[in-house]
């Protein structure tokens, strides 16, 4: 069975959880061959959250971590689903 990951780019409001599943036919993926993870981002630019939403695998993982403990000036977090 293939995974099924939200997949949303906007603001955090945009993006809550209950809009997601508010609209699941919108929203709700099936991730590609070797997607096998959900990862949500958020980013803190000029005083507001842009979230990501989207299928990925551990390289995105990786990738997501290493920007995250960059010093770019910009504030990213990354959580597994």
């Amino acid at each position: 069975m293939a995974l099924t990951c939200y997949e949303c780019r906007g603001t955090q409001d945009g993006c809550a959880k209950s809009t997601l599943e508010g609209n699941k036919d919108v929203y709700l993926k099936t991730c590609p061959v070797g997607a096998d993870k959900c990862m949500r981002s958020f980013l803190k630019e000029d005083r507001k959250i842009q979230v990501i939403s989207h299928c990925t695998n551990e390289l995105g993982c990786d990738f997501a971590q290493a920007v995250k403990y960059s010093k770019d000036g910009k504030d990213l977090q990354s959580w597994l689903l």
